[in-house]
Order: C-alpha cells, then structure tokens, then sequence
C-alpha cells in the first residue's frame, strides 16, 4: 500500500495547468496524502517534482520547495512543486511504480513541502485515466 513520503515514477494524464501530456513523460512525485473519499474509494495525492539543475533561481519562488535530502527515494536534488495536487483513485497496481523499493522521503524534507501546501489546485484522475497513459500498468 502506498503511503505518504514515498515517491512515485508516474505519466501523469494531464498537468495542474490543465495541459494534456501528450509527450507521456513520465515524472518524479511526492505522495503527500492517503485518504478515503466520501463514496470509500481510496485517494492518494501527489505533487510534481522538477529536478534543480538548471533551475536554481527557483528557489526563490514561494511554490517551489527545495528537496536536499532526496534519496531516497529520489536520484537527485529536486523541487517540490506546491501550486497543485494531483489526486489519483488507488489500486494496488500503482505499487510498481514506487521508487527505491518504497523508501520514505525524510521526514524534515517532507514536513517541508507539507507546509507550502497552502491552497493548491487539484486536478483527480481515475484509475482507467492513470491506465491510459501508463503503458506498465497495462
């Protein structure tokens, strides 16, 4: 079962923007929350990460939250991008796609990006939707 702090390798359908990745590329997410919604389905939430190379004046943005202590279950140094959430229906098939066999972020990390957390937008996808876009999970 997934669980907050882990990381994930995912396509994700469409970007907070509304954005259609038509592209597939797949990216590097934080899982920030597991709950369960009023009809019992369970939800996970996401947030995209970027990676820091080339991009270090990010910093200075209130939407991007630096994540030094990246591995794991990240390769490499990457911001956190609070503007959105990306809320996903669970199903056990989403495990094989968590990084680093599952390893937690650390925990200050984590608390970090939890924080900057303050009103993002949220886009959801179903599971046919994540399905879709996921040639691995096919």
């Amino acid at each position: 079962m997934i669980r907050p702090r882990q990381g994930l390798l995912i396509v994700p359908p469409r970007f907070i923007d509304g954005t259609v990745n038509d592209s597939r590329e797949r990216r590097y997410m934080l899982v920030v929350d597991c709950f369960e919604s009023d009809d019992g389905t369970k939800i996970i939430s996401l947030v995209n990460l970027t990676k820091y190379e080339g991009k270090a004046g990010r910093i200075f943005r209130s939407d991007y939250v630096l994540i030094t202590r990246h591995n794991p279950p990240f390769p490499k140094i990457s911001f956190a991008k609070t503007e959105g959430i990306y809320n996903l229906e669970y199903f056990t098939d989403l495990d094989k796609l968590l990084l680093a066999d599952g390893q937690l972020l650390h925990e200050i990390d984590f608390n970090d990006v939890i924080e900057e957390l303050e009103s993002p937008k949220i886009v959801s996808f179903s599971e046919q939707e994540i399905r879709k876009v996921n040639r691995s999970l096919i």
